[in-house]
């Protein structure tokens, strides 16, 4: 039983380093980085807008894309490369970008709100407020001023503070 093993390992091994079959325990960062390019060079809404990071076998995707399909697509390009344990996609979606500047303006500009104590945050045009205001009145405001600026669904999770 044991040579039946050590044989299994031995050829394991060789066809590994053949490059027959991917073992994950022997993909160092490089090639893990450099599959993932290859891959990429295939997608070019993925290639041209996605920077690749990998550290220990944890990839970190970074850039901005038109949609959140692509955001997606990059995320599942990579997810079974060999030699990837996780992956951190920090991609953001270009409307998603312009969004957030738009409700932040439309916030700013309000003398009802302080906007320094709102935080925003927009995944697929879906608007997510943070931090606290005065009172009903200005919760509700921070909310119209999120689906004027052109959010497809808004998350008030506002808290109200009295002074």
């Amino acid at each position: 039983m044991k040579k039946v093993i050590k044989r299994v390992m031995v050829s394991s091994i060789a066809l590994s380093m053949t490059g027959l079959i991917s073992c994950p325990a022997y993909a160092n960062d490089s090639q893990v980085k450099r599959s993932i390019d290859k891959i990429y060079d295939q997608y070019t809404d993925v290639d041209r807008h996605v920077d690749v990071h990998v550290n220990d076998g944890y990839v970190t995707l970074k850039g901005e894309v038109e949609n959140s399909e692509v955001r997606k697509r990059a995320e599942e390009l990579v997810e079974d490369v060999a030699g990837v344990q996780g992956v951190n996609n920090r991609i953001t979606v270009e409307y998603d970008s312009e969004l957030k500047d738009k409700v932040q303006a439309r916030l700013f500009i309000s003398p009802k709100l302080d906007s320094e104590m709102i935080k925003v945050t927009v995944d697929d045009g879906k608007v997510t407020l943070d931090g606290h205001v005065d009172d009903l009145e200005a919760k509700k405001l921070a909310t119209e001023k999120a689906y004027k600026a052109g959010a497809r669904d808004v998350n008030n999770r506002l808290a109200i503070v009295h002074d």
